[in-house]
């Protein structure tokens, strides 16, 4: 959905800049939109044809569509989609080349599999906006943040537990899943995480809750990514059924070992399962679902 959006946004940005550019009314900040997917003036000039052209395009409610399907012209239609293939990829989030080429081997690619989003975000989100500086920037940050923001609640309420009760929380959370600030924002959360809170730069702000994509990670997990983060809990796991002291952390570490245990629809029964095996080996459930 949010790629669908994002498309629909920027084929129209880019057509209104073609069609300004084209008539020699292109603003600088049109040309320079263009300029960074890899359509000049004469490019430009061609992609405003073809959209002109008949089938070439829509005008719905005032708003002009273009219909890249229909072009006569290649060259026009390649350099039209790739634009909007780059731009689509930098508001929604797809990992490309700003991975480090370690990401890419397959030991290290399964050990840091979440940290690839991490690279992407830092490089297409947060140096991407420092180095723009326009009101779009700022309407997108607040755009994403807002989404962010859903996105806590509707998890919150999946995942039973209660959301965020104060606006300090729900900007740092809404800051997190957006991951508008790139490593920054992982660090701070690795670093809030090793320090039970006492790191974390939100406080500034008068945050307290614990970034919630953290709450299951151990600490080792929160720095190498939830493959470590398994490793540990079978360790953890195997030692206290060695020595014969069964806890309600151990059936909540077993349960996040199994497969699609956290997939929405299925996640209500695996906490029904989680409890009935508390009370059929005597131990008493974890205080709530934030552990």
């Amino acid at each position: 959905f949010g790629k669908t959006a994002a498309g629909m946004v920027s084929g129209g940005e880019i057509s209104r800049a073609a069609e300004a550019i084209a008539a020699g009314k292109g603003t600088d900040r049109q040309i320079r939109r263009l300029a960074e997917g890899g359509i000049d003036a004469a490019m430009a000039s061609r992609i405003d044809q073809a959209m002109r052209a008949d089938g070439g395009s829509d005008i719905v409610a005032g708003i002009r569509i273009p219909n890249s399907g229909n072009w006569k012209d290649i060259g026009a239609r390649d350099a039209f989609e790739g634009a909007l293939a780059r731009d689509v990829d930098i508001m929604i989030i797809t990992p490309g080349a700003e991975k480090p080429l370690m990401m890419s081997k397959p030991i290290a690619a399964l050990i840091l599999q979440y940290k690839s989003f991490v690279a992407a975000a830092n490089e297409r989100l947060l140096v991407r906006s420092l180095q723009a500086r326009d009101r779009q920037v700022l309407e997108g940050m607040v755009s994403a943040i807002g989404l962010g923001m859903l996105a806590e609640y509707a998890y919150s309420g999946i995942a039973g537990r209660s959301p965020p009760d104060t606006a300090s929380d729900w900007i740092k959370q809404g800051i997190a899943r957006a991951g508008l600030l790139g490593w920054y924002q992982e660090a701070n959360a690795i670093s809030a995480k090793w320090t039970g809170g006492a790191a974390d730069a939100y406080r500034l702000i008068g945050a307290s809750r614990p970034d919630s994509r953290y709450y299951s990670r151990s600490t080792l997990g929160a720095v190498l990514g939830p493959t470590a983060n398994k490793v540990e809990s079978l360790i953890y796991t195997s030692s206290d059924v060695a020595n014969l002291d069964w806890k309600a952390a151990d059936t909540r570490r077993f349960r996040r070992l199994l497969i699609g245990q956290n997939v929405f629809y299925i996640r209500g029964l695996i906490d029904r399962l989680e409890a009935g095996a508390n009370e059929a080996v005597g131990v008493a459930p974890l205080p709530d679902n934030n552990q």
